[in-house]
């Protein structure tokens, strides 16, 4: 896998080095540099970025980096566990999108075989797709829960995009998407046929309203999902600012990290993505 992958940014490192003993940066394995890359098997979770925006309807060509998010992690104090982590820096975006896919879903399927749980840190929301497809020759039967206010479903003859994808999923062989389930969908973003599809196909989900009232009521469809996406779109902007999308609606803070958590305590699921 290391052939599809860059280090981590030398940023990134140095921020790490200047951080207390103690820390998840100072416990976590680091693919630092191209000479040496880890030892992946003897760890149990994988963090990954995937720097790919290319299909992003509102993708306004600006340059994709995750040494934010990473100096942040890093800076956090581990809970009462005893799992190991290993950073494996970014996957190389490809000539065209289709070779970041190929890329995406042969690092992801090295993982799974290898017995780790991959933490993606994307990129567009399309990229779920290849996340899913990374699953073929692992499970057959992959239950998927995406915290989005749209259902994505979109037209699977078409083009993928951030807002079109998991049509794909559904018809496209082998067919290995079991169900399907959207936690904080908006109605009025999404067109009426797909809410209805969703109904006809039996596929679960959440209305915001319903989820902000009770956020336990998103513990049932986390049980049973391997893959677990969140696009950080389904957050309100005032409660994070993110660079191509504004929502006057959506989670906040408290409520998408209890979320996260219900994904985290479930040990059926096999992958988490953060999106968008």
């Amino acid at each position: 896998m290391k052939q599809y992958l860059r280090p981590v940014s030398k940023a990134a490192c140095a921020h790490r080095e200047i951080l207390p003993a103690g820390v998840l940066g100072k416990q976590i394995g680091l693919y630092q540099n191209e000479e040496e890359f880890p030892e992946v098997s003897k760890f149990k979770f994988a963090l990954l970025g995937v720097p790919e925006h290319r299909r992003d309807e509102d993708y306004m060509g600006a340059s994709i980096e995750f040494d934010s998010v990473r100096m942040a992690f890093y800076g956090l104090y581990p809970g009462n566990w005893q799992w190991s982590m290993v950073d494996l820096g970014d996957i190389i975006p490809g000539a065209s999108v289709s070779d970041t896919d190929f890329a995406m879903r042969e690092v992801i399927n090295e993982l799974l075989h290898l017995g780790l749980l991959p933490i993606v840190l994307g990129g567009s929301q399309d990229l779920l797709y290849a996340h899913y497809r990374a699953f073929d020759g692992v499970q057959d039967m992959i239950n998927v829960v995406n915290v989005d206010h749209r259902f994505d479903l979109g037209d699977h003859q078409k083009p993928l995009s951030n807002k079109a994808y998991v049509g794909k999923m559904i018809a496209e062989k082998p067919y290995n998407l079991m169900n399907y389930g959207v936690l904080g969908y908006q109605s009025y973003l999404n067109p009426p046929e797909e809410i209805d599809l969703m109904e006809k196909l039996h596929f679960e989900a959440y209305r915001l309203g319903n989820l902000i009232q009770d956020i336990t009521l998103a513990e049932p469809i986390m049980r049973q999902a391997q893959i677990v996406a969140v696009d950080v779109s389904s957050v309100k902007s005032r409660a994070g600012s993110f660079r191509y999308h504004k929502r006057p609606n959506g989670f906040d803070r408290r409520e998408i990290c209890a979320l996260s958590r219900y994904a985290g305590i479930r040990n059926d699921v096999k992958s988490f993505g953060i999106y968008g």
